[in-house]
């Protein structure tokens, strides 16, 4: 989550790119070595939706 972070920081600071729109979202995932279509159709999924609820409850 860390290497994501400092992905995406960098590529809104250098590039203007928000941090939470594309293309600053598959272009962070892609540098950190993760492949951007898997990442986020896991975030798509019913589970992830749960374990954030649960997460900030």
């Amino acid at each position: 989550m860390e290497d994501y972070v400092g992905a995406k920081c960098r590529r809104w600071i250098a590039n203007d790119e928000a941090a939470g729109e594309e293309p600053n979202i598959s272009a962070s995932l892609t540098e950190i070595e993760c492949e951007p279509r898997e990442v986020l159709a896991a975030a798509r999924t019913q589970q992830a939706a749960d374990e954030l609820q649960t997460a900030t409850d």
